[in-house]
């Protein structure tokens, strides 16, 4: 869904709800498919799979602009975000002629990890910033015969990390219920 279509501060955001003007039911299920008459809840999706040093940085801002942007239009939307990050020590990028090699990749992906943190509100600290952001680390090399792996151990969330996925999905729930619950 594009937001503000058509100004400078236009911005596509991938998965975004709230009642419909009009309705197009999917078929096969009960949900309605239209552009909203105004956003209840937005969630951008991000990957960080190569390049982390620049990577990392760019999503954060990335995240930190869609927020501020949406909060412009409207205070009121729940804001979040979901990003994968790589933790493979190579990776074959598809814009690329070689295998780029990631040194220290653990250390890296820890950091980016503490770096999605600050994307999150902080209401105590009066810091602005997005309602929940969830993150999953994988391991791909994006070689042939590759498989993807889910990182379930450090430097992933564990359960008890604002960022782990099932901690992402409650504080979207609690918000939306807080400000849209009737």
């Amino acid at each position: 869904y594009t937001v503000n279509k058509g100004t400078r501060s236009e911005w596509n955001i991938d998965l975004v709800m709230g009642p419909g003007a009009s309705k197009s039911i999917l078929p096969g299920t009960s949900i309605a498919k239209a552009d909203p008459s105004e956003i209840w809840i937005a969630v951008d999706a991000k990957a960080i799979m190569t390049e982390h040093g620049k990577a990392r940085r760019n999503r954060q801002r990335d995240l930190n602009s869609m927020g501020e942007i949406l909060r412009r239009k409207n205070p009121v939307p729940v804001t979040g975000a979901y990003v994968v990050i790589n933790m493979a020590d190579s990776f074959r990028s598809p814009l690329r002629n070689k295998i780029t090699q990631h040194k220290n990749i653990e250390r890296i992906v820890t950091e980016t990890v503490s770096l999605m943190m600050d994307v999150l509100k902080n209401g105590e600290a009066g810091r602005p910033g997005l309602d929940a952001v969830g993150i999953t680390v994988i391991y791909y090399t994006n070689t042939e015969g590759s498989e993807c792996r889910l990182v379930e151990g450090p430097p992933a969330p564990d359960s008890t990390s604002p960022l782990h996925y099932d901690r992402f999905i409650s504080a979207l729930c609690a918000e939306f219920s807080q400000r849209f619950g009737r």
